[in-house]
């Protein structure tokens, strides 16, 4: 039996049978995790500059991998997704990069350049969506549910499935928003860009709003690594 502590809600219902519609932590992270599947692309066998570049990429990452990421970017488990998409994403001159920085698969690949992390995101927002068409119901469906269906009654095995459901989808939907702010941003000169984080993201909001945590962690990431976005 596991115990009580921060835990997904999946992992609450498993064991206690109930599920928390908020489930957050005094300092606003969402304790929530949604699984999802990472695939690397297929290439075509004929095309010699996509097979060497495939092959590199595995040197760092599996072919396919399944991580339960949640909503901030310091768990574990969304920086092993973050990496994963920043190799499977990464062209000939941003996997130079990688390999000059002595990542051989054993550790995380952090931002990479501009052009990658947008790119990575992309490919990170495109796995949320197609999550997203295997639910019956949208997110703003079952938001609405929640809040206006007289017949769910409470502490019921229907409310806290519905509660579940929908704190995966919220994930889902974060990381897709993630992306279109993201792009906004660093398609940016990277001091434009940095400008613009500390304009819009304070400290505070560093505790409480997990875009702006990765916002700001990645940007200065991003202000001391090479620039391949032209490449």
């Amino acid at each position: 039996m596991d115990s009580y502590g921060k835990k997904c809600n999946s992992k609450f219902l498993m064991h206690y049978g109930f599920a928390i519609e908020n489930n957050r932590e005094e300092d606003g992270k969402c304790q929530n995790e949604m699984p999802l599947v990472f695939m690397l692309e297929d290439f075509h066998d004929e095309d010699e500059e996509s097979a060497e570049l495939h092959t590199r990429r595995l040197s760092h990452v599996s072919s396919k991998l399944t991580l339960r990421i949640m909503m901030h970017v310091d768990a574990d488990s969304t920086a092993d997704a973050l990496s994963f998409c920043r190799v499977a994403v990464a062209n000939a001159l941003e996997m130079d990069e990688i390999d000059s920085r002595g990542y051989r698969g054993d550790t995380c690949v952090g931002p990479v350049s501009p052009r990658n992390e947008i790119a990575a995101l992309s490919f990170l927002a495109g796995i949320c969506r197609q999550r997203l068409t295997r639910y019956p119901t949208t997110y703003q469906d079952d938001l609405y549910r929640l809040a206006n269906d007289e017949l769910l009654q409470p502490f019921s095995n229907e409310k806290n499935a519905l509660i579940v459901i929908k704190s995966e989808k919220e994930i889902l939907h974060f990381f897709i928003q993630l992306s279109t702010i993201a792009t906004s941003i660093f398609s940016l000169p990277i001091d434009q860009a940095i400008r613009k984080v500390q304009r819009n993201y304070s400290d505070e909001d560093m505790r409480y709003n997990d875009v702006a945590r990765y916002l700001r962690i990645v940007v200065y990431d991003l202000q001391g690594d090479v620039d391949v976005s032209g490449y």
